[in-house]
């Protein structure tokens, strides 16, 4: 076979080559809900914040009141059980929806630099979907500000998974920086009939709106409750299969924006040791397995294990490389810290 003919077969190999091939179409990290580095998390009102899953962001905002938890759940999809981010209700909602009072549904904020090539070409976002209530239910995109905002809704029947599916433009003017901030957020499931409501559907409008007109209220009912996995955000017209990562790779992408040094933990040595030559500030230093998204904030959990120390570890010169953890030394000699079963840092570099 000639060069020619062999470039011109390779041509066609390529044009041949499905989207279902290809590696790296989802932009969304953790959509199958299969990492959750943080336990379930309980919203009452005035809280915001990630829980469960990671990745996976809610608010039960204004004086709407209630609490639902976020957590890490189940659906079984023909006849398969998949991971799922869930949100149930524990105190139902007590006062009202209207104005800027609202629950959040289920959210994901994706960095700009993953959506950034978007624009100007067309995307596609899938999930399945369960709920234990009947109803419509609201789905939307808004850009990094907020300003502007894309929102439709579909309709589920109890107990019964769905898969969903919608593509929409990512217009040039939409506010998606080519840098580490907010580039999109999808929400599904949220509860507002104020502010934040509208009833024009599949185009983007200007304005900060996530619910549809007529979307039901799940939250009115303790024990309600939506879920979600296989959330797929992914270039074209077309809702590929959902696309597995390794669980390794796919723990690693989440530890950009979350990592947990904790007993046992494989996310960081589960001992720190060092010598001084006399009574003085002892430091060690811990590079990152993931650089983070940008310069974390570090919490000590717990009461970590120590000898030879006085004083609290503190949390020092952090990066998103690496950071410090700091301590006083009760004399000269060897210095060792390490967290025990009730102990850890975490660092959050969260949108």
């Amino acid at each position: 076979m000639g060069i020619s003919a062999k470039v011109a077969q390779n041509a066609q190999a390529l044009n041949n080559l499905t989207t279902t091939q290809l590696a790296f179409r989802n932009r969304i990290i953790n959509g199958n809900a299969v990492v959750a580095q943080r336990p379930s998390f309980a919203y009452p009102k005035g809280l915001a914040g990630y829980g469960g899953p990671d990745r996976f962001y809610a608010a039960n905002m204004g004086n709407v009141g209630g609490q639902f938890t976020q957590s890490q759940g189940a659906i079984t999809y023909n006849g398969v059980m998949k991971n799922a981010v869930v949100q149930t209700v524990n105190t139902a909602i007590t006062t009202t929806t209207t104005t800027t009072n609202y629950w959040s549904g289920i959210q994901q904020r994706i960095e700009g630099y993953n959506v950034y090539d978007l624009l100007g070409q067309s995307a596609t976002i899938s999930f399945i979907f369960e709920t234990n209530i009947s109803g419509t239910y609201s789905f939307a995109v808004t850009d990094g500000t907020s300003a502007n905002s894309w929102v439709s809704s579909f309709t589920a029947v109890a107990n019964v998974p769905l898969h969903v599916y919608f593509t929409l433009p990512f217009t040039v003017m939409l506010n998606i920086p080519n840098s580490t901030l907010l580039g999109l957020t999808v929400i599904v499931g949220a509860i507002n009939t104020g502010t934040y409501q509208t009833a024009t559907m599949g185009s983007w409008q200007a304005g900060d709106f996530f619910t549809a007109s007529g979307a039901t209220n799940w939250g009115m009912t303790i024990g309600n409750y939506i879920s979600m996995t296989e959330l797929q955000l992914e270039a074209g017209t077309v809702a590929t299969s959902f696309e597995n990562l390794p669980s390794t790779l796919e723990l690693a992408l989440c530890q950009r924006y979350y990592q947990v040094i904790g007993y046992n933990s494989n996310s960081a040595p589960d001992f720190f040791m060092g010598y001084v030559a006399a009574q003085n500030g002892c430091y060690f230093l811990w590079p990152l397995l993931v650089t983070m998204r940008t310069i974390p904030t570090g919490m000590i959990m717990g009461a970590w294990g120590y000898a030879n120390v006085t004083g609290p570890i503190d949390v020092q010169n952090l990066s998103p490389d690496s950071i410090n953890l700091g301590v006083t030394s009760a004399a000269a000699g060897a210095v060792s810290i390490w967290p025990t079963l009730t102990s850890g840092l975490t660092l959050s570099a969260e949108l």
